[in-house]
């Protein structure tokens, strides 16, 4: 009995870990992907479009299932003095078996940033 405790609680330190790497990549991707929506207006040489930023925060995924990422700009405008805002939801799936039943199966990261360029 000892055994299977110690087994499910090593499980769920091992998901903890993961679920916080998840979220770290996925933050890391909707940042990346703002900064660039930030300098990338429609009067530049290669302005963003939302496809361009989503494509930025799936290459930020480590592993698991794509997010879903959306896209969006102030007057839905990509111009100097708008915000754009890159939100991202991605589920998790746990290893441990009782931690998808008490736990979030969800991450979620929102990131805005003002266009500037």
């Amino acid at each position: 009995m000892l055994g299977w405790l110690v087994l499910f609680f090593i499980l769920g330190i091992i998901d903890i870990g993961r679920y916080e790497m998840a979220a770290d990549a996925l933050e890391s991707g909707v940042k990346r992907a703002a900064r660039v929506g930030m300098v990338s207006s429609v009067d530049s040489d290669t302005p963003a479009s939302a496809a361009s930023l989503e494509a930025i925060v799936d290459a930020a995924i480590l592993s698991g299932d794509l997010p879903e990422v959306e896209v969006s700009w102030t007057n839905n405008r990509n111009a100097v003095g708008e915000t754009v805002t890159v939100t991202a939801v991605q589920d998790f799936k746990y290893l441990t078996p009782f931690l998808s039943d008490l736990a979030v199966d969800n991450i979620s990261r929102t990131a805005s940033a003002p266009v500037v360029n």
